[in-house]
Order: structure tokens, then sequence, then C-alpha cells
């Protein structure tokens, strides 16, 4: 949801789930200093990206530790391309189907201490969409630990939504989205949901 173009979400905002592993602690979006190779197979039935970047956030190039961020991504398109409309108004007659992996490795370190924490993020996402029924959902977790710096310091974080949405002939488009996250830290599990509808209807 968050390669989506923000013009082609079906909410007028991302979900709960999407915003929590999008930005990064200091609240910026996850943009990063790096290199990536992206690319499709023949009828562009699946396609893959994978990239190296500095890990420390937007706008930053120093770095705080040897390591870089590594990131992957595969997607299974098995009826051809699946573009990042969340809804497309022309409302497609054939199935459009989108299976999809993803992994990020991460080592960043301290600002006080010589000592260094590991994230490993894992995603999980499907979209469907017929005529103009359209169907999506992830789940993301992200563990992280930090106790080679800080003694207990560990976390899990895990988030997901499920978003599905009609779009009439006519141009209204009515949709349903839930999503949840949690956050396992110090023995608690705080969790954190959302739930909502959202109304539309396109002129063009």
């Amino acid at each position: 949801q968050a390669l989506t173009n923000s013009t082609d979400l079906q909410f007028v905002d991302r979900s709960l789930a999407a915003e929590e592993f999008w930005h990064t602690r200091d609240g910026s979006e996850s943009r990063d200093v790096g290199v990536a190779l992206m690319g499709e197979g023949a009828n562009k039935r699946w396609q893959y990206q994978i990239g190296a970047y500095n890990g420390t956030g937007i706008n930053k190039d120093e770095k705080d530790n040897s390591d870089h961020m590594l990131v992957g991504r595969v997607v299974i398109t098995p009826f051809g391309e699946v573009p990042l409309l969340e809804v497309d108004p022309t409302r497609p007659d054939s199935p459009r189907l989108a299976v999809g992996l993803s992994a990020m490795s991460l080592t960043k370190g301290t600002q006080a201490l010589e000592e260094e924490g590991k994230e490993l993020t894992a995603g999980f996402e499907v979209f469907f969409q017929l005529g103009g029924f359209n169907l999506l959902a992830e789940y993301v977790s992200r563990d992280e630990d930090r106790s080679v710096a800080i003694p207990d310091d560990e976390a899990d974080v895990d988030g997901w939504y499920a978003q599905a949405g009609y779009l009439l002939a006519n141009g209204f488009g009515v949709a349903g989205r839930y999503s949840a996250t949690s956050r396992d830290t110090a023995g608690t599990e705080p969790e954190t949901t959302e739930a909502g509808v959202a109304l539309s209807y396109y002129f063009r």
C-alpha cells in the first residue's frame, strides 16, 4: 500500500498498519539513499525488486554502522500485469491477481554505545480485482532485537489490514477496511485498531 500513489488509493489515507511500517522512528517517510534492481518476467506474470540502502532514513547520506539495509520483494501475477491501483474505474472484465512476499534486514547502531541492534521484517500481500469488485490485504511482522546494546530491549511489531470495495458502473463506489497493529514490548501487547468506510464518486 505504501507503493501506491496517494491519488490511486481507495480511502483518503493508508491503513493503520501501512503507516506503522512506512514511517521511521523520527516520523519521516521510509525513503532512503541506495540502489535497487527491478524487473519482470515474460508476459508480466511476475516481478521482483531488490535493493541495498544506507538504512538511516530520508535525506540522510551518513551511516551509523558498517552494514546496509537489504530489501527484497517478489510478486506473482498469474493473469498478467496488475497496476498499482486499489480501484480501477474501467472495471476490468478479466480477473487480476497479485500475491507477494517481501523482506528487509537492517542493522542499526546506537549513539551512546558502540553496539548494534538487528531488525528483521517480513510481509505478505494479496490483491484481487474483477469488474467493480476489489479485495486487498497485507500482513507485516517486524522483529527488533537491541539487547546487545540495552538488556531486554526487544520488540515484536505486527500489523495487518483487509480492505474490500465495489465500484458501480455509474461511478459510485463503497469500500470497507479493518486494520490492526500490536507491539509486544517488555511483556505487554498493546493493540491499536481501526475500522472505516469510504464512499466515492468518479466524475469521469
